[in-house]
């Protein structure tokens, strides 16, 4: 991956209702650029396109198959891990051997005064927050929030 790569902005996406991951191909905007009309996505395994469409019971006579409201987007955080994966938000990080929070693992997420940190799921600073420029190349990706929960679940 280039430099050109990593500074792209990119999406994926949780359907909630079929529980599988997709890619994010093209957002489509209202004509005001306020709210989301459609995100069309490709399914990695079955490389199908999708239109998720936006409904409104008070307006809409039918609901489309695909909804926008199924969907959970995650924007990618400009950040690789050790392995080279890409990190994106609400994925879940096990932090390297060189940590000093006491911590191992971290949830990404998004503050508007911040951007893009890791919240402690685990050790000392559970439920705080760190920025990402804290060694992340030693970090690596192990899943994420929707695909592994188990892994936000600690030890008391």
């Amino acid at each position: 991956m280039n430099a050109m790569e990593m500074n792209l902005i990119q999406y994926r996406a949780w359907d909630k209702k079929r529980k599988e991951m997709l890619i994010v191909t093209r957002i489509q905007w209202d004509i005001f650029g306020s709210e989301i009309v459609m995100i069309e996505t490709s399914n990695w395994v079955k490389d199908e396109l999708r239109y998720y469409d936006s409904f409104d019971e008070e307006e809409d006579q039918t609901e489309p198959e695909y909804n926008l409201n199924d969907l959970e987007l995650m924007q990618f955080t400009g950040r690789i891990d050790k392995n080279k994966d890409l990190i994106f938000e609400d994925d879940i990080i096990l932090f390297g051997e060189n940590a000093v929070h006491g911590g191992t693992h971290g949830k990404v997420i998004w503050i508007k005064s911040r951007g893009f940190v890791y919240e402690f799921i685990d050790g000392q600073y559970k439920g705080k927050c760190t920025d990402m420029d804290d060694d992340w190349r030693t970090y690596e990706r192990v899943g994420t929030v929707y695909e592994n929960p188990e892994l936000l679940e600690t030890e008391k």
